[in-house]
């Protein structure tokens, strides 16, 4: 029976019963306790790297078996059978293929049986070794980067890594740890998360997203995870990604286009949420959103098919919102509308309250997208910057102009004209 998955702090933090024992002289230590009790008692908290409701969802004939007695927990399941049999997938915050293909000498030493696992490795050496590339949503020097406070706590040796920090507390904090995952926007995006988390259903939306959020193509961050791989079943974009993400090659879709996607011409869509968001393109051909998008049943005329028969990708058209889209060093469009039979211009009904603030628009480069025609904006210099304004709706003149967005940098309608795009549409 092995037990190198267990760690002794942290079975006595989480268990101050067996604590106050071992300090009376009951028991020699946690790990006694443990395996003389603990282990058939169902007590799971052993390690900061194993998670029993994990390891029961990626093990469905494990939950089965422990719902009808065969074993006390999932994680004597792992001691006894698991880990012999590779199901090495016991936390979301490791990644075992991961952990493997940045350590190749692991590798090497799982292949000999030197090790089970690279699971195996770094619970009993390679996190002291400080081998943090766990997972590809950690990731060191971004970490101490982020969090100045950490970096100190660990250059003056209170913390081995910052991985240990974000294990033990940063991660339930919130702290971002990648560029992949954005704790304030995925919580913004989801509120139903935040409910899930103060319930103790999840340890944070991290958690969640790993767990849960991914599989369903929910996304992390402004980058849209589903529009990357199709709008819909019948026109994927990039189903090859898809296929890879599936496969466990990548973390997510994002991860993917930060390596390869956007230097291979693959376009990415980045949007906000309902509130106020700042959403920022970064590769070489990026559609800019700062309202909403959700996956929804897909759209033939007027008739709505079925999930089974296709999904697509949808933009609300908020108002009462002031968003900031950032362009990147590449081709950028940026869409103020929503196009179709019934389009409507995002950001309309609040008079000046609501608009969209484009910066670093590049002249004769990027693209604006506007529902209606050009009959419906007037186009007013204001400062350093051009208001893009509704006047007239497909009833006439508006009794009060609507101000869509402000561009920055650009003080004509001249200068962009011949990157104007007009979708059409009612306008009502």
């Amino acid at each position: 029976m092995n037990f190198s998955v267990f760690n002794e702090s942290f079975y006595l933090a989480h268990n101050p019963d067996v604590q106050a024992a071992v300090n009376a002289g009951f028991f020699t230590s946690g790990l006694e306790h443990f395996q003389k009790f603990g282990l058939a008692e169902g007590r799971v908290s052993v390690s900061p790297f194993y998670d029993e409701q994990y390891y029961l969802r990626k093990n469905s004939d494990v939950a089965t078996e422990v719902a009808f007695g065969t074993f006390h927990s999932g994680l004597e399941h792992f001691i006894l059978a698991g880990e012999a049999e590779g199901r090495v997938s016991v936390s979301p915050f490791y990644d075992e293929r991961f952990y493997l293909q940045k350590n190749s000498d692991v590798a090497t030493a799982v292949a000999s049986g030197i090790f089970r696992s690279g699971l195996q490795h770094f619970i009993s050496a390679g996190e002291a070794e400080a081998r943090v590339s766990i997972s590809p949503f950690y990731d060191e020097q971004y970490y101490l980067q982020k969090n100045p406070d950490v970096a100190t706590a660990v250059a003056s040796g209170t913390f081995r890594s910052g991985l240990q920090h974000f294990i033990s507390a940063g991660e339930t904090e919130g702290r971002q740890a990648s560029l992949l995952f954005d704790e304030d926007f995925y919580l913004r995006k989801n509120p139903d998360v935040a409910a899930q988390i103060a319930d103790g259903r999840f340890s944070s939306g991290l958690d969640h997203y790993l767990q849960v959020g991914k599989a369903i193509y929910l996304s992390g961050t402004n980058f849209n995870e589903f529009g990357y791989i199709g709008l819909s079943t019948h026109t994927k974009v990039n189903p090859d990604v898809e296929a890879a993400v599936k496969a466990g090659y990548f973390g997510s879709s994002l991860e993917h286009y930060i390596e390869f996607g956007q230097f291979e011409g693959r376009g990415g869509i980045f949007n906000g949420t309902k509130g106020n968001d700042t959403v920022i393109g970064f590769g070489q051909i990026d559609t800019l959103y700062g309202v909403d998008a959700f996956i929804g049943e897909e759209v033939y005329g007027v008739y709505r098919v079925t999930p089974t028969g296709g999904q697509a990708l949808y933009f609300g058209s908020e108002y009462n919102e002031a968003d900031v889209l950032v362009g990147g060093n590449g081709q950028d469009t940026f869409v103020l509308g929503a196009s179709g039979a019934y389009a409507s211009p995002f950001y309309r009904g609040n008079g000046d309250a609501d608009y969209a603030l484009i910066k670093n628009y590049e002249i004769g480069k990027d693209e604006i997208v506007l529902a209606g025609g050009a009959s419906n904006y007037d186009f007013v210099q204001a400062g350093d910057s051009l208001n893009i304004i509704l006047s007239r709706s497909a009833g006439g003149s508006l009794a009060t102009p609507d101000l869509i967005a402000k561009v920055e940098g650009v003080n004509s309608v001249s200068q962009i004209e011949s990157k104007l795009r007009f979708d059409g549409g009612f306008m009502y």
